[in-house]
């Protein structure tokens, strides 16, 4: 059983979540923007690095995760391997300029408290959930 290390990114602008939608294995998947750390990264490197490279944004998350999984999950996309998911919280200022990369089909925002219904994987609608019910918008 292999293991992933991901970090994913609740980026936030005047109420709004950026959304990503992207084909994975075969399946349109709309979901929270981030993804797997490499070798000797961390998951705030990890999150600051996808986005740049998904999103071509720069972002400054809180310093520490506002979720993480607290037990191992089964991957839904990467056969024979266990998943443990950090998420972060990253407000901006401004709404920024993307440049979405090519394996993204499309980036939209989304009202925060409509987003979690948009979004297709449990965890990323888990971690929603949690951000709004301890109220970490604030």
């Amino acid at each position: 059983m292999n293991l992933s290390l991901r970090s994913y990114g609740v980026i936030l602008f005047q109420n709004k979540v950026l959304l990503c939608k992207e084909w994975i294995a075969g399946m349109e998947i709309i979901k929270l923007p981030g993804g797997g750390m490499e070798p000797l990264e961390g998951p705030r490197e990890c999150i600051i690095r996808e986005i740049k490279e998904e999103l071509d944004i720069t972002i400054n998350p809180e310093p520490h995760p506002f979720y993480v999984t607290p037990n191992f999950l089964k991957s839904k996309f990467l056969p024979n391997t266990q998943i443990v998911l950090s998420y972060y919280l990253c407000k901006l200022d401004e709404k920024p300029n993307s440049n979405p990369s090519e394996d993204l089909e499309e980036i939209f925002w989304e009202d925060i408290n409509q987003c979690e219904k948009q979004l297709s994987l449990e965890s990323d609608k888990y971690a929603i959930a949690q951000l709004l019910e301890n109220g970490k918008l604030v």
